[in-house]
Order: structure tokens, then C-alpha cells, then sequence
């Protein structure tokens, strides 16, 4: 996925800084099991990181273990990939799956440290960088090179782009074949802001031709603008040098041209998407026995009338709830079960984010509003809690008080960064400052920007209540190109640790210029519990204009393993509200 150009940080002078610390709580009984494609696992090393505390998995793979919320659990087990887990109030259970990995020569190489020689820097990197625009003094140069020997590669890819992950700081590969790059910037579908390839003094633009990493004397990375500035626009996105072992890898063809070939990225969708309503076939037995019955009225009766412990299972409320809402609308009966869900697990917040967005997926902002004061009161400590109470606010109309709310959030970090969370909260700001400045507090400030910088056609926002949820997201543009984000710890762990260690669960994507259908798919693969997970969807067309509008679906997933369709959108959907 490409990247838009960069938007201006917001620029505060803020009075104190605090930092973001999320407080400790009490130690917590946790279980679970560890299986490997769906077969227990015994054996696995279980540690609290930091602590000598650790158990093995029995034979059936479960476990049972003692750790403070904001400690790590390391899942462990030789010829596997380790998975680190950031434990949190609501983790009683802890379902994990691991994988197979490559054996890694780096756990098994021993090596010594070398003085350092003639013609290397003191960080160990090469005094002289060798480029196609001649050679660079690297510690003279002015903007930060980022080095990896070949020998520093990790062994476990085949191939130099997939050996890089984790080595250069802000390194995302978004594509593999053929290998595509982000150094920086938001995450966007489909603006081409990636990282160009010189490869032995060759430069490619699309299509760089795959190095085994056996082949690779040595990487340079340069980020920055100016360091990029030789390059002109092509290397607006960064600049990643490699210089072969070989010194002769030549490309077939010519990639010396910006997008030449439409149809770079060879990964197509196959299809195998179903729609919702037959992903929603497999639900429980005693949800598919609500299907017969035809009024709401009904449906309340059926939902009093049952068992106590199916009536004190929140999800079963909530999937009730959402039943009555999607068929019958805001009745009496969808309002007296949102009730009763609500005050009996007023404790629970992943019960109560799912119930806000069940009421902001009807339209009812008024109702979900005191729910996300009510998880804001539970979770002081959580980025997210600011986030939601802020865009709750702007959805009541109530823009000054979203303000304040956002700066509080501002006065708990102290500055915001480009990803995760800060990015989300950024880009929030920066459209309710375009969109209703007249209607802020009067000191209300952001830095200069050109206001059509910041519009885009649609701006995609998901949310999920259980941090531990594991998903892929699946974008496919008109011309049937994949474009996958991976929220999994096989595939993206650094990333859920960041998550749960600063407290959100939310990320968002734009698409520019969109042109022809699109549509976003979902594979999900479980939460470490038995509970669903609840993900809303909030799709913002026309992003930054006047005729902004919003559009809001909660998705209820229990069902691992099955690929299905979110939603399709076209420029039609864009000119409907113009």
C-alpha cells in the first residue's frame, strides 16, 4: 500500500508533559491453551518477561500462570515463532496459536566484536556510500543513512526486502512480490508514496528484481528529504541502496520509470470473499432459533424467557441487541435490552465498546456518548478512551468539548508521532479544525496546511473491542489487485504490543482518487477467548469538504478461518451526498 505525502505535525507548546504510563495493576490468575493449526501444543515455555516466573504447557497445551496487567507473556517453543503478549485487565483467558518458523542462524551464530577498521565509522557503518549520484561521506552528509551489513540480515528470508523487516527503524514492507516498501507517512491504498530501489547503481521505481540475501554485501536506507533530494519525486518516499556481493544483478527490462506497468502488484483476488450474511450462517444454535420468529416482540420474549446464564452472557444481549436493530430499528424492545446489557456489565468495558458500537452504527449518538464517558471513567490510562470520547463529542454536534477532549489527550503524551493511535487522533484534529474552527475554543491551534492537502475521497476507520483481536484486512482495487493489512502476532506482533502497551485498537486507511469499485475484505482469526469480537467499520466519504459524511457498521466475528466482504465502494458512493 502506497503512502499519502506528509501532513504537518500539529505544533503546541504545551505547558507540562507527562508522560503516557500506564499503572500497574493487581496480579491477575491467567489460561489458556497453545496450539499449532488447531492441534494443542505441548511443551511450550510460558514466561512473564523479566520475571522468573514460567510454566510449560501440559499435553493437552494449556497453562496456567500469575502476571500483572502491563507485564509481557513470551509463548516459546523451539522450531516455532515466538509470540510476546501484553497482559491487560481482561486477559483471564489466553488462547495462542503459534507457528513454524525458519531456523534463524542468528540464535545460533556466535560471533566476536572487531575493533574498528580503516574506512568504517565508529557506528561500525562504511565511511563511504557508493551511490548512482556518486559518493557520499556518510558521516558528513547531513540526514541520517541507516546501514545493515549482509552479514547482519536476517537469515530466516530468502530474500533481502523480507530480511530487512525489523532491522531499519519505520521499515513496513506492504507488498512481497514484487517487493514494496514504506519508510514513512500515513497509511494509504492507494497513493504511491513507497520507497524506490538502487540496486549496484540501478534504479527502479516498480518491480526491483528479488536479491537472496546470501547475495548482499551491504543496505543503506535513507529516509529523509534531504538526503532523498538527488533522487527529485521519485524518491520522495525514501531510498534503499543495496550493493551486491556480485556487482552485476541487471533488470531485464526497464523500471527506470515511474508506474510504467499498472499491473505490478501480481496478487489478485481470487474471489473467495463470502458475503456477511453467510458468514453470519454459522452463528450459535440459540441465535439461529431467534431467525423464526418475526416481530420484535417476539424476539424481546424469546431473549427474557431464556436460561439465566444465557440471559447473563453479555454477548448473547448483544447479539440480540444488534438483531433487533437491524431488523426492526430503535424500538422499545432493542432500547430495553441495550438497557439491561448496560447497566448489568457497566464494569466490563469490552462489553460496553461493543454496545457504543452497535448504537453508533444506528445513529444513536445521544445513547453511546455516556457509554464512552462511562469507558473513559474505567480506563483513564488508555489512549483509546480519549479518542472515542472526542469522536462521540463531534458526533453530537458537541465540537468545542471534542476539542478539549483531544487535549487532554495532548497533555497526556505530550506531543504526537506519525503512527498508531497519534496518527488516528492527528488526522481527527486536523479535520475538526478544517471543518468547524469557528466553533472551537478561541486559542485553538494547528499549524499552516493548504486545506485540499488534507482532503481525500474516503477515509476508512476500524475498531475492535478486544485488543487481542487477530484479523486480516483484505483491499481490492478496480483492477483486482490485493493489498493486505495483517493484525496478527505471527505477522505483525511489534505492533500489537504497541497497541496494548499505549491502550487502543484502531487504524485507519484513505483511498485518493477513487476511481472504479472497491471492496474490503476481512479473515479473522480469533481474540485468545471464546468471547466474539465486535469491529466497527466507519466509512467517511468525501473526507475533509463540506460534504463529509459518515457511514457506520459493527460486524460481529466468532467464525475463524473464513475470508468475507465488509464493503464495496465506487464513486458513486461518493457523489450520493454531493
Amino acid at each position: 500500500m502506497g503512502l499519502p505525502k506528509r501532513i504537518p505535525l500539529l505544533f503546541f507548546v504545551l505547558p507540562v508533559f507527562v508522560l503516557w504510563l500506564r499503572p500497574a495493576f493487581a496480579q491477575q490468575n491467567l489460561s489458556g491453551q497453545v496450539t499449532t493449526l488447531g492441534k494443542p501444543l505441548a511443551g511450550v515455555n510460558v514466561r512473564v518477561l523479566d520475571t522468573p516466573t514460567g510454566t510449560v504447557t501440559d499435553a493437552q497445551g494449556r497453562y496456567q500462570i500469575q502476571a500483572h496487567s502491563g507485564q509481557i507473556l513470551r509463548f516459546s517453543f523451539v522450531g516455532y515463532q515466538t509470540v510476546e503478549v501484553v497482559v491487560d485487565e481482561m486477559n483471564q483467558t489466553l488462547n495462542i496459536s503459534l507457528y513454524e518458523a525458519v531456523n534463524n542462524l542468528e540464535e545460533v551464530t556466535v560471533q566476536k566484536e572487531r575493533a574498528t577498521e580503516p574506512g568504517v565509522t565508529p557506528m561500525g557503518k562504511p565511511a563511504k556510500m557508493e551511490t548512482n549520484f556518486g559518493i557520499v561521506d556518510v558521516e558528513r552528509a547531513g540526514y541520517a543513512i541507516n546501514y545493515v551489513s549482509g552479514e547482519k540480515l536476517n537469515y530466516a528470508h530468502e530474500f533481502v526486502h523480507r530480511a530487512l523487516v525489523g532491522k531499519i527503524p519505520n521499515y513496513k514492507l506492504i507488498d512481497d512480490i514484487p517487493p514494496k516498501v514504506v519508510l514513512r507517512g500515513k497509511n494509504s491504498i492507494n497513493l504511491d508514496n513507497s520507497a524506490i530501489w538502487e540496486i549496484d547503481g540501478v534504479i527502479y521505481t516498480d518491480n526491483p528484481p528479488l536479491i537472496n540475501v546470501s547475495d548482499v554485501k551491504e543496505v543503506y536506507v535513507i529516509q529523509g528529504l534531504a538526503g532523498t533530494v538527488k533522487y527529485g519525486t521519485l524518491g520522495a518516499g525514501g531510498v534503499i541502496v543495496v550493493k551486491t556481493k556480485l556487482g552485476d544483478i541487471k533488470s531485464n527490462s526497464n523500471h527506470n520509470t515511474k508506474k510504467t506497468d499498472n499491473y505490478t502488484n501480481k496478487d489478485y483476488y481470487q474471489n473467495d470473499a463470502l458475503p456477511y450474511n453467510q458468514y453470519t450462517e454459522y452463528e450459535p444454535f440459540y441465535l439461529k432459533s431467534l431467525d423464526s420468529l418475526v416481530t420484535a416482540e417476539h424476539i424481546y420474549h424469546a431473549y427474557t424467557e431464556s436460561g439465566d446464564n444465557l440471559k447473563a452472557d453479555a454477548y448473547y444481549g448483544l447479539a440480540v441487541t444488534q438483531k433487533l436493530y437491524q431488523e426492526f430499528g430503535a424500538n422499545t424492545y432493542a432500547k430495553k435490552i441495550t438497557e439491561t446489557v448496560r447497566d448489568r456489565h457497566a464494569d466490563n468495558p469490552e462489553v460496553l465498546k461493543s454496545l457504543a458500537y452497535l448504537l453508533q452504527t444506528e445513529g444513536q449518538y445521544e445513547q453511546s456518548l455516556p457509554i464512552y464517558r462511562k469507558l473513559l471513567a474505567l480506563r483513564p490510562d488508555y489512549a483509546q478512551s480519549y479518542r472515542d470520547l472526542a469522536n462521540g463529542l463531534v458526533e453530537t454536534n458537541g465540537y468545542r468539548q471534542a476539542w478539549k477532549t483531544y487535549m487532554q489527550y495532548l497533555n497526556k503524551t505530550g506531543k504526537l508521532t506519525e503512527a498508531g493511535i497519534d496518527k488516528v487522533v492527528f488526522d481527527e484534529m486536523q479535520n475538526l479544525f478544517t471543518l468547524h474552527r469557528h466553533e472551537l475554543p478561541h486559542k485553538a491551534r494547528m499549524e499552516k496546511f493548504d486545506v485540499k492537502e488534507v482532503q481525500q475521497d474516503l477515509r476508512l476507520v476500524f475498531e475492535w473491542n478486544v485488543a487481542d483481536a487477530e484479523f486480516e484486512l483484505e483491499f481490492v482495487n478496480p483492477n483486482r489487485q490485493v493489498f493486505s493489512f495483517n493484525h496478527t502476532y505471527r505477522d505483525n506482533n511489534p505492533l500489537l504490543i504497541a497497541e496494548k502497551k499505549q491502550g487502543y485498537s484502531t487504524e485507519s486507511f484513505f483511498i485518493e482518487s477513487l476511481q472504479g469499485n472497491w471492496q474490503v475484505n476481512l479473515t479473522y482469526h480469533g481474540n485468545g477467548k471464546y468471547d466474539p469480537t465486535y469491529l466497527k467499520m466507519t466509512t467517511f466519504y468525501n473526507w475533509g469538504s463540506a460534504t463529509q459524511r459518515q457511514e457506520t457498521l459493527t460486524f460481529r466475528l466468532l467464525q475463524t478461518g473464513m475470508k468475507f466482504n465488509l464493503i464495496k465502494v465506487s464513486q458513486t458512493s461518493l457523489a450520493s451526498n454531493k
